[in-house]
């Protein structure tokens, strides 16, 4: 009986989605002192777009610059992941604040205040 209700459980769900990670733009040096930028805006994210994740807000769609590691996961949806692998955002997450470094927004934790 047991074996019957695993097998209609894979048949049901079938195979596990494959999950899509993707590195994030970042750069070797980060700002050590920031001056910030007032943001407010929101994550998104494709992994069809060359940007993989930005930031919209305010009628604007920002590059977002990330610390050395990160990853964006497709999960269908957006997951930023840190260079440990742990989610720290996710597609429509809030951020406020974040470093003009001339080509993007560099993003740092905490990414909200």
């Amino acid at each position: 009986m047991a074996l019957a209700i695993v097998a209609a459980y894979v048949v049901a769900c079938g195979p596990p989605t494959p999950v899509t990670t993707m590195p994030l733009k970042s750069i070797p040096n980060p700002p050590q002192v920031c001056a910030g930028v007032g943001l407010d805006g929101v994550i998104r994210g494709s992994p069809t777009d060359p940007l993989i994740a930005w930031i919209e807000g305010g009628g604007q769609r920002l590059e977002a610059i990330w610390p050395a590691g990160y990853q964006a996961a497709f999960t269908p949806r957006l997951e930023v992941l840190d260079a440990g692998g742990r989610v720290v955002l996710r597609d429509g997450d809030r951020v406020a604040g974040g470093c003009d470094i001339g080509d993007g927004i560099y993003l740092a934790p905490p990414f909200t205040d």
